[in-house]
């Protein structure tokens, strides 16, 4: 068990801490942010700074992490909370409002590091034990209601938004759903009853608020933000994947045969086929993109004209009723010949 914990879960869940920063180091790095993308960059700092101390509860089961934990999941609740404020355009995130609500966290962190949450860790084989403090029922109740606050804000505002938007939000709220879910189950109450086991794993769910984050970036321009990066970086990007990926099989094997010696055999062949891993990638990357630089949500768009095999007088039509639906535009288009090539006028129907 020892060995699942330091060489399985705790590599997986510092991957896991580098990935969540992805989101918010894409809202970080557009021209124009404003608050709106200033709350989410706090709150995927806050799931990095949880994910870390996670890390760090499992290595060294210490009380001081575990208070640490209880700290950033309060910080998450609070920015997630004051996001969908954001994002739920009739309501305004007022400097009483802010106040209010960043009362309970701040009196959550003075009691996680006075004991009143968790005040001590046995560790167990695999995880640990905690004896539970006289404010952790309140540390649980108190991330209920925020958590609710913040996904009925923003459930109560999808009626009023756009198609796109909607989309948009149902991508992200899907994965912080699957990610509460799991580890307010796994990781609160559970050992309400005793049950310490899963504290493990819960944590490993938090991907998917990355992986249908950063989909809802690059499908649909989830918060404005378009990515165009160089057809090169991503060939780079999925070698290093691979290198990594295969790197780590070859350590888990050696350590679960007990030889070391098996490594050297095994990055030396890594290393003769590494130019062509490298090739095969390009050559399939150079496939699916043709163009060195690539705008991330053109391209899905594109392949998702493919997939769905629409003809292009359709793909056309389906254009301009949204368009005209979403934006009150008329769009006309013209084709002008058989491949496709064509040109557009737009008019602008709202009343001035």
């Amino acid at each position: 068990m020892e060995f699942i914990t330091t060489t399985l879960i705790n590599p997986i869940l510092g991957i896991i801490a580098l990935l969540n920063t992805i989101p918010g180091l894409l809202a970080y790095t557009k021209k124009e942010k404003n608050q709106y993308h200033m709350y989410f960059l706090a709150l995927n700092v806050s799931l990095v700074g949880w994910s870390i101390a996670v890390v760090l509860l499992n290595i060294y089961k210490s009380l001081l992490f575990a208070e640490l934990t209880f700290v950033t999941v309060a910080c998450i609740a609070l920015f997630f909370l004051w996001f969908s404020y954001y994002f739920a355009q009739n309501k305004i995130l007022t400097k009483k409002i802010q106040i209010m609500t960043a009362l309970i966290p701040c009196a959550i962190i003075f009691a996680s590091f006075n004991k009143l949450i968790f005040t001590e860790i046995q560790p167990l084989e695999i995880a640990f034990r905690g004896e539970k403090g006289p404010l952790y029922l309140f540390f649980i109740i108190f991330l209920g209601i925020y958590f609710i606050w913040g996904f009925y804000n923003i459930i109560s505002a999808l009626p009023r938004c756009s198609i796109l938007q909607r989309k948009q939000m149902l991508f992200f709220l899907l994965g912080w759903l699957v990610a509460l879910g799991t580890t307010f189950t796994t990781n609160l109450i559970l050992p309400l009853f005793g049950e310490y086991k899963g504290v493990m794993f819960g944590p490993l769910f938090s991907t998917s608020i990355v992986i249908y984050t950063t989909y809802a970036i690059l499908r649909f321009r989830f918060m404005d933000i378009s990515i165009v990066i160089k057809r090169s970086a991503i060939i780079i990007f999925l070698f290093s994947i691979v290198l990594v990926s295969l790197s780590v099989l070859a350590i888990i094997i050696a350590k679960m045969e007990n030889q070391d010696i098996l490594l050297i055999p095994a990055f030396s062949i890594l290393f003769l086929f590494a130019h062509a891993i490298q090739s095969t990638i390009e050559r399939y990357v150079k496939r699916i993109f043709p163009d060195e630089v690539i705008n991330l949500p053109e391209f899905f768009e594109m392949m998702q004209y493919k997939i769905d095999n629409t003809s292009l007088e359709e793909f056309c039509q389906k254009l301009v009723t949204v368009v005209k639906k979403e934006y009150n535009y008329e769009l006309k288009i013209f084709l002008k010949d058989e491949e496709g090539s064509a040109f557009y006028q737009l008019k602008n129907n709202k009343k001035k």
